[in-house]
């Protein structure tokens, strides 16, 4: 099906230009791009991304291709070329998750130059969250019907939003403001449409999905062949609304499994596991700085002592980041499980969200 768009493109141009092809006259600065880095936009409403080029010589045809999850993300209308009139051919599914659009001027005409819109692209979703398009590659075609292939693999996050929604159980809670916000910014959703229960204990699966819109947003992308599932649990099957989130964070290491081979997403998550997870993040990244004399920063603390040995360092590190303060009993409570809203807290620290409105 994919190969019958751009075979349209390239017959129709070669039979009404009726030339010879001749060498391709791209040059290494031509280059491709969404001039979106990240969307913010809210559920059912229509936001676009711009395909454009720069330094393009001759440009007669194209073909553009995208991926996205269907699941979340749907196509509003067909795209809107504007540098020139002719013929475009698609949106075409294939089998491979791609979607291709293909487009080429009509008759006798010369190419444009220089940097050109392509085309815009309209999509909406459906729900909140945290979703990607990637804009795999672009190919041309110029008025002498000579094709070539620009690989392009740009990631772009969307942000899908629901500010306001009416979370019964925050209110007058400690944590409100960093529950709504965590929310708003879809890092985390309720567990129903009004209820987001902030006492329970933050589970496995949702700290998969927490680092998994966090990753994606901030397009943080590690050296893991991306959307490649390496990992494998013996209790989870694929089909699980976590089973994604957990693979990709697996395969990346910030999350791991246990020795013989299980997961168990529906097990809680100890503060000290949780801090050292952020921990890895910044250290992925290369923004983690290891702290030297670490015991006095945790000497304060009454439970200083039950802090586990291998989590000692990331403690103190995200005690001097302001990520935990430990309790009105001067105590960090390192072995107990963390609640969502606190994690709710210590996200709303992290990302620099805790003082926005």
């Amino acid at each position: 099906m994919k190969k019958n768009i751009w075979i349209t493109i390239i017959t129709m141009s070669i039979i009404m230009l009726c030339l010879v092809p001749a060498q391709p006259v791209w040059g290494a600065t031509t280059t491709f791009k969404c001039d979106e880095q990240k969307v913010k936009t809210k559920s059912n409403m229509p936001f676009s991304l711009n395909v454009k080029g720069e330094y393009i010589t001759d440009l007669y045809g194209f073909e553009v291709v995208l991926s996205f999850d269907e699941s979340q993300l749907e196509i509003v209308g067909k795209p809107q070329v504007k540098f020139a009139e002719g013929f475009l051919a698609g949106p075409t599914k294939a089998t491979d998750d791609k979607v291709y659009f293909g487009f080429t001027k009509m008759g006798k005409k010369a190419g444009d130059n220089g940097a050109i819109d392509l085309a815009e692209f309209k999509f909406k979703a459906k729900e909140p969250g945290i979703y990607t398009i990637k804009l795999e590659s672009v190919k041309v075609v110029d008025s002498k019907g000579n094709a070539k292939d620009f690989k392009v693999e740009q990631t772009i996050p969307i942000k899908v939003i629901d500010k306001g929604q009416n979370l019964e159980d925050i209110k007058g809670h400690w944590a409100e403001s960093c529950i709504s916000q965590v929310v708003d910014e879809a890092y985390m959703i309720g567990k129903t449409e009004i209820l987001f229960k902030p006492n329970d204990k933050l589970t496995r699966a949702e700290m998969a999905m927490i680092l998994n819109n966090i990753l994606e947003e901030y397009n943080i992308v590690s050296n893991i062949v991306e959307n490649k599932k390496v990992s494998t649990f013996e209790d989870i099957n694929g089909d699980e609304w976590y089973a994604e989130s957990i693979f990709k964070m697996a395969d990346r290491g910030l999350l791991k499994g246990y020795e013989e081979g299980t997961f168990k997403p529906q097990q809680s998550i100890t503060r000290a596991e949780t801090l050292a997870i952020l921990a890895r993040i910044e250290k992925e990244n290369g923004t983690y700085e290891e702290l030297r004399g670490y015991e006095k920063i945790l000497a304060p603390y009454k439970d200083a002592d039950q802090v586990p040995a291998w989590v000692e360092v990331d403690v103190a590190w995200a005690i001097e980041k302001g990520l935990i303060r430990g309790d009105e009993k001067a105590k960090l409570n390192m072995q107990g499980n963390i609640t969502r809203a606190e994690i709710a807290a210590i996200l709303c620290r992290y990302l620099g969200l805790e003082n926005h409105g």
